[in-house]
C-alpha cells in the first residue's frame, strides 16, 4: 500500500494492519460463540473465517454466501451416503470421489465467484463422511455440527469485515473502469500517433484484457456490498463488450499503419494530420462528460471526405487498405462515444432496460475431466493406503489430498503448487507442535488464550492481506488451525498431534505425487487447447453457424487471448501466437461484418464468396494446414472481391470487399500462425506480406 513501511520485500500498511486485525476478531468471536454452544470443533468456526478472508466486503459476503451453499449441499450428500452405504465401505470411498470428481468438474466449467459452491460442495462430503466411517449412526449429527461451525464462522467473518473499516468492492470497481478507460486512451492516442507499435502495443492490450478480467470478477461482488450497482450490472456487462470491440479496432488499425508506414509512407504523411484530430478526440473526452457534437461532427464529415473513391480501392492495394484504416477511424469514434456514455450510466448506477446477459467465457470440458477425475483419484488412492494401513487418522489424509487436488485444479502446474502448500503445512505443523507442547496447556482463560493465539495468527494474517504472501501464508494457518484443534475442554495429547500432523502432510503430498503422475501438463499444452479453440470458433463463423453470436464469439475469443497472455513469455513463439490469435479474432469479426452485407450481393459474388468462406472452414478445420490450403483460399478471395467489384460499390458491398481484403490481408501477414506446428516444434514469428499485392 503506498505510504506503508517496507518490511524486507513487502509494502505493508495501513489497510493490511486492519485487514489482520479484523479476521482476527472475527476468528476469535466465532471460537467464543462455539465455545458458548459446546461445539465439537471450534477451530472449524476459526478457519472459516480466516478462509472467508478478502479484502473487500463483497467479497466476504458472496464468499460467504457460496460457501454456506457449497456445505449445506455437501453436508447433505455425506448424511445420505453414509446412512445408505455404511457396510460397504468401498462403495462409499466410490461415491464420494465421483462427487468430488463431478464437483470439481462443474467447478471448473463454471468459472465465476459461484464455482466456488460446487467445490465445497465436492470436498465438505469428505470432509464430513471419512471420519465418521465406523460410527454411521452419528452422520447426522456430526454434519449438523459441521454445518454450525462454518456458518458461525461465516457469520462472525461477515460482521467483523462490515464494523471495521469496511471496504466496498462497489467503490473499487468503479475506480478501476475509470483507469480501464484512461488506459485505453492512452492506448488509442499512442496508435495513431505512431508511439506505441510492436510489443510496446501487445503489452498495453495485455492490461486492458487483464482489467477486463478483473472488472467481470469485481462487478459480482460488488453487487453484495453496493446493491445500487444490480440496476446497472447490464451497463457493465454492455461496457466489456464494446471494449473488446474498441480494442478489435485499434489492433486493426495499429496493424494497418505499421503495414502503410513501411510500404507507402507518403500515404500515411497525407493523413496524419486525420490520425491526430481523432487521437486529440478521444483524449479531450476522457474524464469530460461533455460531449462536442460539433467536433464530432466536424470530425466525422473530414474522415468521410478522406476515403478514396470506390475505382480506386478496387484498382490500389494501398489505397484499399487506406480506406479500412478511415473505416475503422469511425468504428473507433462510435465505440469510444458509447463507452464514455456506458461508463456514466454505472457511476450514476442506472438502471438498464434490458437483461444483463454475462460475458461467454472458454470453456474446456476436457481439462474439466482431467481436473475432477485426478482430485476422484486422489480420494481412492488415498482411501486404500488407509483401508490396508489400518492408520486410526488416516482419514486425515484422505480429506487433504481430495482438497488439495481441487483447490489447484484449475492450474497449469497443480503438482509444483502443491509442493508449496505442503511446505506451509509442515511449517504450520511444526508452529502448532509448539503451541500443543508449551503454549496452550498455560492457557486457561480467555484472555491468556486470546494472546497467545495472536502471536501466531496477527503476523500471518497480515501476510495473508498481501497478494504476493497469501499463497504461502494460507497453507501455514490452515496446517496449524486444523492441527492443534481448539476446543471447549482442551485434551489433546502430542501423540494424538502427531498422528493428526503426519495425516495432514502424507495426504498433501499424496497429492503432489498424484497430480504430477496423472495431470503432468504443463503451458505449453494448455495453449494448443487454446488455439484449438480459436480455430473451431472461426471455423464455425466462416460457415455462418448461427449459434455463434458476435458477442458470444468476441467474448471467448478475448478471454482465449487473455489465457494466452497469462502464459506470454518473452520469445518469439509465444508473441508471435499472440498476435496470430489477434489476427484470428480480427478475421472471425471481417467474417461476422462480411455476412451482414451478403445479401446485397449479386448472384455472381455470393456465389463465390460462399466458396472462399467455406474455404477458409476447411483451412481452420485443419489443425496442421499446409501453406498451399492458405493460397487457394487467398486466391478464392480475391477471385470474390474481383466479382464484386464488378458492379458499382454500395456501401454494402463496399463493406463486403473491405472485410474481404482485410481477411486476406490478415492471413498473408500471419500465415505461420494459420499453418503451423504444434507449439512445441514451432519457432513462429509473425511476418509481413512480402509486396504490395498482398496488402488487399
Amino acid at each position: 500500500m503506498p505510504g506503508g513501511r517496507r518490511i524486507g520485500t513487502m509494502q505493508v500498511g495501513l489497510r493490511n494492519v486492519i485487514f489482520t486485525l479484523k479476521t482476527f476478531a472475527g476468528a476469535i468471536l466465532a471460537m467464543f460463540i462455539s465455545f458458548e454452544l459446546d461445539l465439537e470443533k471450534p477451530s472449524w468456526a476459526m478457519l472459516t473465517a480466516y478462509i472467508v478472508a478478502q479484502p473487500f466486503a463483497g467479497m466476504v459476503q458472496s464468499k460467504a454466501l457460496y460457501r454456506v451453499v457449497g456445505t449445506l449441499a455437501g453436508g447433505a450428500l455425506a448424511v445420505i451416503a453414509l446412512g445408505n452405504v455404511s457396510s460397504a465401505p468401498t462403495l462409499l470411498a466410490l461415491i464420494l470421489a465421483s462427487w468430488l470428481g463431478v464437483c470439481v468438474y462443474l467447478s471448473l466449467l463454471d468459472r465465476t465467484a459461484r464455482s466456488y459452491s460446487f467445490m465445497l460442495a465436492g470436498y465438505t462430503a469428505s470432509i464430513i463422511a471419512f471420519p465418521t466411517v465406523d460410527t454411521p449412526g452419528v452422520i447426522f449429527d456430526t454434519a449438523v455440527a459441521r454445518c454450525e461451525e462454518i456458518i458461525i464462522g461465516i457469520i462472525c467473518a461477515v460482521i467483523a469485515n462490515q464494523l471495521i473499516f469496511p471496504q466496498r468492492a462497489g467503490a473499487a470497481l468503479q475506480r478501476r473502469i475509470e483507469t480501464w478507460m484512461r488506459d485505453a486512451s492512452r492506448l488509442i492516442f499512442n496508435v495513431m500517433h505512431l508511439r506505441n507499435q510492436g510489443d510496446a502495443a501487445l503489452s498495453a492490450q495485455a492490461r486492458l484484457l487483464s482489467d477486463s478480467i478483473v472488472i467481470n470478477t469485481l462487478q459480482e461482488h460488488a453487487l453484495f456490498d453496493t446493491p445500487a450497482l444490480r440496476d446497472a450490472r447490464a451497463w457493465i456487462y454492455e461496457l466489456q463488450r464494446r471494449m473488446h470491440s474498441l480494442m478489435a479496432i485499434v489492433g486493426s488499425i495499429e496493424d494497418r499503419l505499421m503495414l502503410l508506414q513501411r510500404e507507402r509512407p507518403d500515404l500515411l504523411q497525407a493523413h496524419t494530420s486525420l490520425l491526430n484530430r481523432t487521437a486529440a478526440y478521444i483524449r479531450a473526452q476522457e474524464g469530460s462528460e461533455a460531449q462536442s457534437a460539433d467536433l464530432r461532427d466536424a470530425l466525422m464529415s473530414d474522415i468521410d471526405a478522406a476515403s478514396p473513391a470506390d475505382h480506386q480501392i478496387v484498382q490500389d492495394s494501398h489505397l484499399l487498405l487506406l480506406t479500412t484504416i478511415i473505416a475503422r477511424l469511425k468504428d473507433l469514434m462510435v465505440h469510444w462515444d458509447e463507452c464514455r456514455d456506458m461508463q456514466r450510466k454505472i457511476a450514476e448506477h442506472r438502471r438498464a432496460p434490458m437483461a444483463a446477459v454475462p460475458l461467454a467465457l472458454h470453456r474446456d470440458h476436457f481439462m474439466a475431466l482431467l481436473g475432477g477425475g485426478a482430485a476422484a483419484l486422489a480420494i481412492l488412492i488415498c482411501n486404500m493406503l488407509w483401508v490396508y494401513s489400518a492408520w486410526p487418522s488416516g482419514s486425515g489424509a484422505v480429506i487433504q489430498a481430495g482438497v488439495v487436488c481441487s483447490i489447484f485444479a484449475a492450474s497449469d502446474d497443480p503438482a509444483a503448487l502443491t509442493i508449496g502448500f505442503l511446505k506451509g503445512t509442515i511449517i504450520g505443523t511444526l508452529i502448532g507442535a509448539v503451541y500443543v507442547l508449551f503454549l496452550l496447556p498455560p492457557a486457561t482463560g480467555p484472555v491468556s488464550l486470546v494472546i497467545v493465539l495472536a502471536f501466531f495468527y496477527l503476523p500471518y494474517g497480515l501476510l495473508l492481506a498481501i497478494p504476493s504472501q497469501a499463497p504461502r501464508a494460507l497453507p501455514v494457518i490452515l496446517g496449524f488451525t486444523t492441527g492443534v484443534g481448539i476446543q471447549n475442554n482442551y485434551s489433546m495429547t502430542f501423540d494424538s498431534y502427531l498422528n493428526s500432523g503426519a495425516a495432514s502432510i502424507i495426504g498433501v503430498a499424496a497429492a503432489a505425487i498424484i497430480l504430477r503422475l496423472f495431470r503432468n501438463i504443463g503451458g505449453d499444452w494448455i495453449i494448443e487447447r487454446l488455439i484449438g479453440a480459436i480455430r473451431r470458433d472461426l471455423a464455425r463463423v466462416a460457415v455462418a453457424d448461427r449459434a455463434l453470436d458476435r458477442g458470444s464469439f468476441e467474448s471467448r475469443m478475448f478471454d482465449r487471448l487473455n489465457g494466452l497472455l497469462a502464459r506470454r513469455r518473452p520469445d518469439h513463439a509465444r508473441t508471435g501466437i499472440i498476435r496470430g490469435s489477434l489476427a484470428a479474432l480480427r478475421i472471425g469479426l471481417n467474417l461476422l461484418l462480411f455476412q451482414s452485407v451478403e445479401g446485397e450481393l449479386s448472384p455472381l459474388a455470393r456465389k463465390s464468396s460462399r466458396l472462399a468462406r467455406a474455404e477458409l472452414a476447411r483451412l481452420f478445420h485443419r489443425r496442421l494446414a499446409d501453406r498451399s490450403q492458405l493460397d487457394r483460399a487467398c486466391k478464392l478471395l480475391e477471385a470474390a472481391i474481383a466479382d464484386i467489384s464488378l458492379d458499382a460499390l454500395t456501401p454494402g458491398t463496399k463493406q463486403a470487399v473491405l472485410a474481404l481484403g482485410a481477411i486476406r490481408l490478415l492471413l498473408l501477414g500471419h500465415a505461420e500462425f494459420f499453418c503451423r506446428e504444434p507449439y512445441a516444434q514451432s519457432t513462429y514469428m509473425p511476418v509481413a506480406p512480402d509486396d504490395a499485392e498482398a496488402a488487399t
